[in-house]
């Protein structure tokens, strides 16, 4: 879900434009439960994480890389 928030936002919706997608599993993620996508631009590629706001920001996906084509 992360990475198709990602190709959304910054690519249009085009998953043709990406090149690549990483991330590392860093906590458990609840049924139902809202998720926020932090990204940010280095190097000609995207890096962040994904948190769990309700769980003051628990970090759920760490390490992200989106690296468009």
């Amino acid at each position: 879900m992360a990475c198709k928030a990602l190709v959304d936002t910054l690519l249009d919706g085009d998953a043709a434009a990406l090149n690549s997608y990483g991330a590392r599993m860093a906590g458990i993620v609840f049924p139902g439960e809202t998720l926020r996508v932090t990204a940010w631009k280095e190097d000609g590629r995207y890096v962040g994480n994904v948190s769990a706001p309700a769980r003051d920001n628990a970090v759920v996906l760490g390490d992200v890389e989106f690296v468009p084509a």
